[in-house]
């Protein structure tokens, strides 16, 4: 009888711990911030595939501080339309636990002719990547991902600045 409860208290402690590991892991991933992420953006004056690789930061402090602007933005805006947009970047933040990736989060990144900056969280597709890039495709960009719904920004998110449209 002594040997049944002394393994029923064993299994009870067990199962508490594995959920108070789990809450802590919850509460550890909501809080957390991205390793790294990738810079793409879209570019006429380049024979690359597009959006093409420009940079990949993985700067803690950075990340920290362009995760937090995102998350309190407000997300009712609706940018200008295709012609009044300057540049167009494809963010992929890569969030990593114990040394591997966990988990990746898209963003369009847009800058207009006014200085403005706007930020949406979308799935990147195939349907978002051009062999050649120009204007016709910039249409069609920002038509699929749509206009609506876009997070205003304050200022250049990751001080980013874009060579080319």
């Amino acid at each position: 009888m002594l040997i049944r409860v002394a393994i029923l208290l064993t299994l009870c402690s067990m199962l508490l711990i594995s959920c108070s590991v789990s809450k802590e892991t919850i509460e550890s991933q909501s809080l957390q911030y991205p390793m790294s992420v990738n810079v793409s953006l879209y570019r006429s004056d380049s024979i690359k595939p597009q959006p093409e690789l420009i940079d990949v930061i993985s700067d803690a402090k950075l990340l920290e501080t362009a995760t937090k602007e995102i998350q309190n933005a407000d997300p009712n805006a609706t940018i200008p339309m295709a012609e009044k947009i300057n540049s167009i970047s494809y963010l992929q933040f890569s969030y990593k636990t114990e040394g591997i990736n966990t988990r990746t989060e898209d963003y369009m990144y847009v800058s207009d002719m006014n200085g403005n900056y706007f930020i949406k969280r979308f799935k990147m597709m195939t349907q978002y990547s051009f062999d050649n890039y120009n204007t016709s495709e910039k249409e069609l960009l920002l038509q699929n991902i749509g206009y609506n719904d876009w997070k205003p920004l304050s200022s250049p998110l990751l001080n980013l600045t874009s060579p080319a449209r």
